[in-house]
This record gives structure tokens, C-alpha cells and sequence, in this order.
């Protein structure tokens, strides 16, 4: 819907009237101020809603205060936002986009990724070695947290994507999701396999140790000829 009213707002032939524009235009900020205001958890989203938004699905059914990373969850809204500013400039789209990496950023693991899922309550949260987190929790670092980074289908990556192409469209002005960005490349390239590949997924235990590479690896990429499945 978001991108589908932009378009329209951004090749609508010059001989439209005003208010064949103004009523693409109220169509838009409908749909942005519906999920920002009924679909969204603190700037985050997940798979799918029931029509009536009691039943939340991610990978299987979710809690009210939790959003998802893998697409079609908070990235890929989070861009769909950003690209739809892009095209027709509307203030109201880069605050959605904003608020949705601000999401991310709260999602973001001490181990410089994201898991598949962000939990916003705060009961919950010092189960997770969120980064932001980390001056309240310091107290009890040593035990142990949910602290992995995953690229599986696509999560960490999408994140990433987000963070970085906002960041760009901010002019790098924004400290907070400037930071967000620069740590998890740092730590991504830090879980680098020798062979150059990467794991499907890396953890910490503390905050203090860095994510650990097999620099001795030397194995080549092959693909198996069978598969048990």
C-alpha cells in the first residue's frame, strides 16, 4: 500500500487536480498512521495480524511486546517506509522509517547482530544482552544471556540494510543509528571464517569477549553430494 500510493504520488501526471493528489496523498498517511498506531510494537513489526489484531504470528505465534527481524518483519516495513519517502519526500515516512530502525537499535546484540525476534518488555528484556541495555544489566554480566547473532533467512543482514540505508538518507548525522551501524560491521567482519564465509550464526557469553573466527580454518566451499532430507 505504502509504496503503491507513492508511486502514484510521484508519477501523477501534472494535469492531476489537487485533490485527486491530496486523496492519494490521505491514502498513504492512513495506511503509515494504521500500522505505526495499531500493527507496530514500538516501531517494530512481525509476519501477520488476525483482522481483528489479537492474534500475532512471527515464526509462530508471538506476544504484544515482541517485533521480528526476519522479512517481511521490522526491516523490511522499516524499508518499505524509507523507500517511499525516497520517492515522494513526505515527512511522515521518514519518521515511521526512523522509528523503526530506533526499534533495531533497541534489538541489537552485544555481539553486534540480531536475533530473530526483539523483545520490548521490560521483565524480559535482561533475558537478552541487548547493547543498549547494557549499563543497566552490567551488574550481572556473567550470567548468561541470549547473546546470537544470526544471518539466517536473511535477519541480521536486513537489519543491517536498514540501519545503513537510513543512515546514508540522515547525512550520517544521526550518532545513535551511525554507531548501531559501525559496531555490527565491525563485529560481523570479526566473525569472519578464514575461507572468507560466514557461520549461520555467532554468540558472546560476555560482553567483554569478541566474537571468535576459526582463523585456522582453511576448508573450501563444496556443496554434498546427498542430502538426508
Amino acid at each position: 500500500m505504502l509504496t503503491v500510493c507513492c508511486t502514484l504520488m510521484t508519477f501523477w501526471p501534472a494535469s492531476a487536480n489537487g485533490q485527486q493528489t491530496q486523496q492519494v496523498r490521505d491514502a498513504m498517511h492512513r495506511a503509515v498512521q494504521f500500522f505505526r498506531e495499531q500493527a507496530s510494537c514500538e516501531g517494530g513489526y512481525i509476519y501477520q495480524w488476525s483482522e481483528d489484531l489479537t492474534k500475532r504470528e512471527g515464526e509462530g505465534k508471538v506476544s504484544e511486546t515482541v517485533a521480528w527481524i526476519e522479512p517481511p518483519g521490522t526491516p523490511a516495513v522499516g524499508m518499505a517506509y524509507l523507500e517511499a519517502y525516497r520517492r515522494c519526500g513526505d515527512p511522515v515516512l521518514l519518521a515511521a522509517a526512523r522509528e523503526s530502525a530506533g526499534a533495531l537499535v533497541r534489538g541489537q546484540l552485544e555481539s553486534g547482530g540480531w536475533d530473530n525476534r526483539i523483545e520490548f518488555d521490560p521483565a524480559l528484556r535482561p533475558k537478552y544482552a541487548y547493547r543498549v541495555d547494557e549499563t543497566e544489566i552490567a551488574p550481572t554480566k556473567n550470567r548468561k544471556r541470549l547473546n546470537v547473532t544470526t544471518f539466517d533467512d536473511n535477519k541480521s543482514q536486513s537489519a543491517l540494510t536498514l540501519l545503513m540505508e537510513l543512515d546514508r538518507e540522515l547525512g550520517f548525522n544521526d550518532a545513535v543509528i551511525h554507531d548501531a551501524v559501525f559496531y555490527a560491521l565491525d563485529r560481523f567482519l570479526q566473525a569472519q571464517f578464514a575461507n572468507g564465509a560466514w557461520p549461520q550464526r555467532y554468540g558472546m557469553q560476555l560482553r567483554d569477549e569478541p566474537p571468535v573466527a576459526d582463523a585456522d580454518s582453511s576448508l573450501a566451499a563444496s556443496i554434498p553430494s546427498q542430502w538426508s532430507r
